[in-house]
């Protein structure tokens, strides 16, 4: 017979309770200083294997290759120094300078101000049409990385 954690007392039927921030078993007598705890059993779902697939074309933004030159043309049309163009796009004029002469990439970021502020076209979109792909969420072998590769391309 279980004996109550307060008072020591025998009985049968003991009960959780919360006493001044312990959970204790307790009498009815003690259940009076706390309160009682009602443990409910935790639902277990059944697991579902679910499957994700991915459709639809890929977009991918490409800078032209020449854009370098077509930047110092439209620059060169518009009658501006490396610069002024730089004040007026707010980036340095080193980086404009070494984007027209080809010595640094150009970024998106960069390429989409120059399209707005020129009017010109430096980045091309391609599609790339790939089958879908399903991938299998409950596989064993399936790894983070496959799920962080799946979610790029998604």
């Amino acid at each position: 017979m279980p004996a109550c954690e307060m008072c020591g007392k025998r009985e049968e039927t003991l009960t959780q309770a919360v006493i001044e921030g312990s959970m204790l078993t307790v009498c009815q007598t003690c259940l009076d200083y706390g309160n009682a705890v009602i443990l409910a059993e935790p639902k277990l779902e059944p697991l579902v294997q679910k499957e994700i697939a991915i459709s639809g074309p890929e977009s991918i933004q490409v800078i032209i290759p020449d854009a370098g030159a077509t930047i110092k043309t439209a620059r060169e049309k518009k009658g501006l120094k490396q610069d002024d163009l730089a004040k007026l796009l707010a980036e340095k004029s080193s980086a404009i300078s070494s984007i027209e002469s080809g010595k640094a990439q150009l970024s998106l970021k960069l390429a989409k101000k120059f399209e707005q502020f020129f009017g010109i076209t430096l980045v091309s979109e391609h599609t790339e049409i790939a089958p879908p792909e399903k991938v299998n969420l409950t596989d064993p072998d399936l790894t983070i990385g496959d799920l962080i590769k799946y979610k790029k391309r998604r």
